[in-house]
């Protein structure tokens, strides 16, 4: 069975933490963004991770790449906002092949 981990300000996280999802990750700079990305990235016991839009954003150009086109584990960007999020929109249409926010 595998894991869900959520990546995101302490705001972010809480809520997750919360609803019982215990690989949770608080950061607050780029580099530490990049770092557990890529440690969640190997981590064959996550299977979805949740990541606040506004640390997806800092994330560097390559590591973003690798978070659209990752399988396994899914990411999945969440906003706390009404701003729609056309990553979310790509990674569905990957996922499944379809479009279902057009």
């Amino acid at each position: 069975m595998y894991n869900i981990a959520t990546i995101g300000n302490e705001k972010f996280t809480i809520g997750f933490n919360l609803c019982g999802i215990k690989d949770s990750f608080e950061v607050s700079t780029q580099q530490e963004a990049n770092k557990i990305t890529r440690q969640l990235l190997n981590n064959k016991q996550i299977g979805l991770v949740i990541i606040e839009a506004e640390i997806f954003n800092k994330l560097r150009p390559d590591v973003k790449n690798k978070l659209l086109t990752s399988v396994s584990p899914m990411f999945i960007v969440l906003s706390e906002g009404e701003k729609r999020d056309d990553s979310l929109r790509l990674m569905i249409k990957k996922a499944i092949g379809v479009d279902l926010l057009k």
